[in-house]
């Protein structure tokens, strides 16, 4: 993937520059192609939450935290269109992300979820709070604890092909593990 960042001054009354704003763009056209401003949120949240590292956050973490929270963030996405929420793809990339957020940052989650501008059902769902977020959350949770009696009800609910599931995941396990080494040669 291809991503361009440019740097863009936001000047105060006396044209001084104040500070900077990010434009993130994942390909050569100087389009962002996101018409749902939450959308268009997640997408530069989690863009930058990768180009600028994870791995910085949780650098005095163990290694399997912040591991553990890129492969949930894939496998999330990966349901995703299994559970019929393919427009919120990125979305619930961040769900998986931000998961385990506050074990990186040493901080309450609710906390942590006040601060952040991502949707308010992404927040629900990472507070247990129900919803088809959260369903998608659960089940991936049952995944890594192995809760296999939950796994099938659960399934079922979200329209999530069992046959598929394990190649799901060990795509993301692929996908973290290739990102995690670049990530590597980049910090």
């Amino acid at each position: 993937m291809e991503t361009f960042i440019a740097r863009q001054p936001i000047f105060d009354m006396n044209q001084k520059v104040y500070g900077y704003e990010l434009l993130f763009r994942s390909g050569l056209d100087n389009v962002f192609r996101h018409t749902d401003p939450d959308q268009a949120t997640s997408k530069v949240i989690a863009d930058s939450f990768f180009l600028l590292g994870i791995q910085s956050l949780g650098k005095d973490k163990p290694e399997a935290v912040v591991t553990q929270s890129i492969l949930r963030a894939k496998f999330c996405e990966s349901l995703a269109p299994f559970s019929g929420l393919f427009r919120r793809s990125e979305d619930i990339f961040l769900m998986g992300m931000f998961s385990m957020i506050d074990a990186i940052l040493d901080r309450p989650l609710s906390e942590i979820l006040l601060e952040i501008p991502i949707a308010e059902d992404v927040k629900k769902a990472l507070l247990g709070e129900g919803n088809r977020l959260g369903e998608v959350y659960q089940y991936v949770l049952s995944c890594e604890r192995g809760e296999w009696n939950k796994l099938s009800e659960q399934g079922l609910r979200l329209g999530i092909d069992e046959g598929k599931v394990a190649r799901l995941y060990r795509d993301a396990v692929q996908w973290s593990s290739g990102f995690l080494v670049e990530a590597s040669t980049i910090s």
